[in-house]
């Protein structure tokens, strides 16, 4: 088990910087599906070996009162709050996400607004899209 947590840092500096801006559910797919899996149910092929299941993606909204937590999402994507449940920090994606481009501003749940990568809020919007 630990040569394979050794893995997951390999895993993920293999990954590309986004060159130009993609689909969120490319975007997904790419860089959140190994945790969280292709259904975005926390099934991927790495949560085995997390300390912590892998949180369902699409549950987001209703485990926080049905309103999606856009800010505290962002947050985690790009780096600015670490994860702690994993037993060691989730990878900060924000690079992965960066395309040189101007961040865009979403708005959060209490109105205001979060700055972030185009890469970001697609993954967000993409989010937001399979809530259930």
């Amino acid at each position: 088990m630990f040569k394979a947590l050794l893995a997951i840092p390999l895993v993920f500096s293999a990954l590309p910087t986004f060159a130009q801006e993609v689909e969120g559910a490319e975007a997904y797919r790419m860089i959140c599906a190994s945790c969280h899996g292709e259904s975005a149910m926390g099934e991927g092929p790495l949560a085995d070996l997390l300390r912590v299941p892998v949180p369902d993606l699409r549950g987001l909204a209703a485990r926080n009162e049905g309103v999606f937590p856009t800010e505290h999402v962002v947050r985690q994507i790009d780096g600015r709050d670490m994860m702690r449940a994993h037993g060691s920090p989730m990878p900060a994606f924000g690079g992965y996400f960066d395309t040189g481009e101007r961040s865009m501003a979403l708005k959060t749940e209490d109105g205001m607004p979060i700055l972030t990568s185009p890469g970001v809020v697609a993954v967000i919007e993409y989010l937001m899209s399979i809530q259930e």
